[in-house]
């Protein structure tokens, strides 16, 4: 779950490769799969086919890839055929490996390829609206996995049955690991969401509220994108309900006091919030920081907006100075309580 690490080893490993002139047939596919299944979890559905490509070319040309490289590549493609909203190619790339398709693998799984393949296709079967295959195909499975409780406890919410979701879901382990950095943050962010899609539908408000806003924060270090896809339209419209804590920078209604000072200064404004806004946004800065709210680092933004990154740096710094900033998430969140964004 270390999704920034990760990408960083797979670069490195990738630019050994390129630096030591291995021919093809000796390289490994392992740092595209790697950045492949990085790309899937930040939901850049485009960058990730096109690793998961140069990794299955890589293996073909290569020797016979690893077993755990084989299942994680299955996984991969599958969830990357599901996302594109393709449920029926998802499975159609995990029956090549798993002991159930048309193709069985040349030598028995393991425990834990077998379980690995289960949980991706029960995504596939919740992917085509089968929430009772997703469940037959778990529960024919080795179990003993975090990932295997999640997504049992997503399968029987998607069959209806919120009580004995609710009660998978409690199975799962407490990790007492930082918040930004802990070793399997997709897992918490799933339980976290479902977590809040189950009390939200229990009439449960404000826990379900509590726990979106902590899987928005957990996500975020990791820049993951697609559990909240995964999770379905609810969680688009609870954060366009939620309330935004606009209230504590907020001016008081009969305007300005004496101690905020002439209006457009930069002053502070005492304990009730920042100061306010010098000057307004332009279109290309207000551009910038909605990117910037995807969670896009730098390079993406510059990207996305046909810019260098140097003028994205410059837009930015123009941005925490108009917003009395100093770092791009209170710019993101000072804007979005002042409904920029």
């Amino acid at each position: 779950g270390r999704l920034r690490q990760a990408a960083e080893h797979a670069r490195a490993a990738l630019v050994v490769a390129e630096q030591s002139a291995l021919p093809p047939e000796r390289r490994s596919g392992t740092g595209h799969l790697v950045l492949a299944g990085v790309a899937v979890e930040q939901d850049d559905l485009a960058a990730a086919r096109s690793h998961l490509d140069l990794a299955a070319a890589a293996a073909a040309a290569g020797p016979r890839p690893e077993p755990v490289a084989a299942v994680q590549a299955a996984v991969i493609g599958a969830r990357l055929a599901a996302a594109e909203g393709d449920g029926e190619a998802a499975l159609a790339v995990l029956a090549r490996l798993g002991p159930t398709g048309p193709a069985p693998a040349a030598a028995p799984l393991s425990g834990w390829a077998a379980e690995a393949l289960a949980v991706a296709a029960s995504a596939a079967h919740l992917a085509c609206g089968d929430a009772e295959e997703a469940l037959r195909v778990l529960d024919a499975a080795p179990a003993g996995r975090p990932e295997h409780t999640l997504a049992r406890a997503r399968a029987l919410l998607a069959a209806g049955r919120a009580e004995s979701a609710a009660r998978q879901l409690a199975a799962l382990p407490a990790d007492d690991g930082p918040a930004d950095n802990g070793p399997a943050a997709p897992l918490r962010v799933g339980a976290l969401l479902l977590g809040a899609e189950i009390a939200a539908a229990d009439g449960r408000t404000g826990e379900a509220r509590r726990k979106l806003a902590e899987a928005v924060e957990l996500a975020r270090p990791h820049e993951l994108r697609r559990p909240f896809a995964e999770s379905g339209p609810w969680v688009r419209r609870s954060l366009r309900e939620a309330p935004r804590p606009a209230a504590r920078h907020s001016r008081p209604a009969d305007g300005p006091t004496a101690a905020d000072g002439p209006t457009g200064a930069t002053g502070p404004t005492g304990a009730d919030g920042p100061p306010p806004v010098v000057e307004a946004l332009s279109a290309r800065e207000t551009e910038v920081l909605r990117q910037a709210a995807r969670m896009l680092s730098t390079e993406e933004i510059a990207a996305e907006l046909y810019v260098s990154a140097n003028t994205v740096k410059t837009h930015l710094k123009s941005i925490y100075r108009k917003l009395c900033v100093t770092r791009r998430s209170d710019a993101v969140h000072r804007a979005q309580d002042l409904g920029l964004l």
